[in-house]
């Protein structure tokens, strides 16, 4: 039996592959990124009930989210990948109580600014995806900090962003102090003009 699914920029139609399709499928792990002809929605509904149950890993990156309330139906997620989606916080805030084991999240290039809603998993929270294209405003910025320093069990953190910015920012001092993300193992930072105190990394 199959486990895991890759449907990558799969064009779905009424000749060639209709949502339909998905219902034969009995998978614990669906990427369908940047899939076309297709809402998530349509998505959820048209998969049988046990991989509804056994979902634990979606990527639905490029999609648009309609309607976060049909991430109730797949609440054993653990990994989760809503980047270049439309999602917004009040989304988030859905999919994190739908989803209440959620592990890894990625919601890289999406409109999120408030990720306060975070905290309800920051004792399982392992990793966390948030590259931008461009940064937020720097109050913005400090906010996300205070959340993600609290994120206690982080192994993998990208807060990176593809366009250089020319404003000053404040050095990262909540990242560096002693007690903050002890289990960190990954930390991706490219071209994000935040910076580090003096002293401050240690290997």
């Amino acid at each position: 039996m199959l486990s895991s699914f890759e449907l990558n920029n799969l064009q779905f139609n009424s000749h060639s592959c209709s949502p339909e399709s998905l219902k034969s499928l009995q998978i614990t792990s669906l990427n369908i990124a940047h899939a076309s002809g297709i809402t998530f929605k349509e998505i959820v509904s048209n998969l049988n009930s046990e991989t509804r149950e056994k979902l634990t890993s979606l990527n639905i990156t490029g999609m648009r989210i309609v309607d976060a309330s049909d991430f109730f139906h797949l609440r054993n997620l653990s990994s989760l990948d809503i980047s270049y989606t439309s999602a917004t916080a009040e989304d988030l805030q859905v999919i994190v109580t739908a989803c209440s084991h959620l592990k890894y999240l990625d919601i890289s290039v999406t409109s999120i600014e408030d990720i306060s809603c975070l905290l309800s998993l920051k004792d399982q929270l392992e990793g966390l995806s948030m590259h931008f294209q461009i940064l937020p405003k720097s109050r913005v910025l400090e906010e996300m900090i205070s959340i993600i320093v609290q994120l206690v069990e982080l192994r993998r953190l990208e807060f990176s962003c593809t366009m250089r910015q020319q404003r000053p920012f404040p050095p990262l001092t909540d990242f560096c102090s002693s007690d903050a993300l002890i289990h960190l193992e990954h930390f991706d930072i490219c071209g994000n003009p935040l910076s580090f105190p003096p002293i401050a990394i240690s290997i």
